[in-house]
């Protein structure tokens, strides 16, 4: 009997022992693995701003042929070395966080066209504007191609999944259920310098034809109307229903506010 109990216990000691043997390492792998997504995630986002700074700077190097200030150019020198050696840094990061050769294969193809980028706008004469184009689009290309690996490797959803997003009851002219659909939408309002037509109305859904006839037939109508003095377009909200429109008009000033609703009312 005592030998039967002291099996049981030294059984069920060392289950103990193996459950949290176990339990600890799925733990470390679990944390393993968030510690790298997070280094991925860290490195992807300085390079995405390393892209920008190198952009900013290769545009100033192309207009730099315009100025005969010598100290300007030797000042765009020292930034150039500069963003260059924090290019080589991320890459040491990146090669370190990532395992996928693809990755950091596209992050040097990406590193190697911005000193090409910059021996070309060096030369003299400079390129014409054509060239440049095509060479920051040729930069662009490759940056998205990081983004797009670097991405995928790291788990970050990169475009939105699109399907149905819940905005709440309630209809389509209430003011309250209009903020949360915007809330919820990819696409902006027009900037204050170009004319813009939303429209919630029931009936009118801005999507379908009648609706995008409506919208297209208002803005027609203050397509041209911009103040003078403070160069603002009119933007227009409709709300309600077909047979009961309520419009709101938001502009820069009084005098534009009695032109836009004279517009309207053609």
């Amino acid at each position: 009997m005592d030998t039967l109990l002291t099996d049981n216990v030294l059984a069920a000691v060392v289950g103990a022992i193996l459950g949290a043997a176990i339990a600890h390492a799925l733990d470390s792998a679990r944390e393993r693995r968030a510690n790298a997504r997070t280094a991925q995630r860290l490195v992807l986002g300085d390079i995405v701003a390393l892209h920008g700074e190198w952009k900013a700077l290769l545009e100033e190097l192309y207009a730099s042929s315009l100025t005969a200030d010598a100290s300007i150019n030797v000042q765009l020198k020292a930034q150039l070395f500069r963003i260059s050696g924090r290019s080589n840094q991320a890459g040491v990061v990146l090669a370190h966080a990532y395992s996928s050769r693809q990755v950091r294969a596209s992050y040097k193809k990406l590193r190697s066209r911005y000193h090409e980028t910059q021996a070309l706008f060096e030369q003299t004469p400079r390129p014409n504007g054509h060239l440049r184009t095509a060479a920051f689009a040729w930069l662009d290309e490759q940056a998205e191609r990081v983004g797009q690996v670097a991405s995928t490797a790291a788990g970050i959803r990169q475009k939105d999944p699109g399907g149905i997003a819940w905005v709440g009851w309630g209809s389509i002219a209430n003011k309250k259920w209009a903020e949360k659909y915007e809330a919820l939408s990819f696409d902006d309002r027009a900037p204050p310098w170009r004319p813009e037509v939303t429209v919630y109305v029931v009936g009118l859904n801005g999507r379908d034809e009648e609706g995008q006839t409506f919208r297209q037939v208002q803005l027609d109508k203050i397509r041209d109307l911009v103040c003078a003095e403070h160069q603002r377009a009119i933007h227009v909200t409709f709300r309600g229903r077909k047979s009961h429109l309520s419009t709101e008009i938001a502009v820069c000033c009084e005098p534009m506010l009695g032109r836009a609703r004279e517009r309207l009312r053609m």
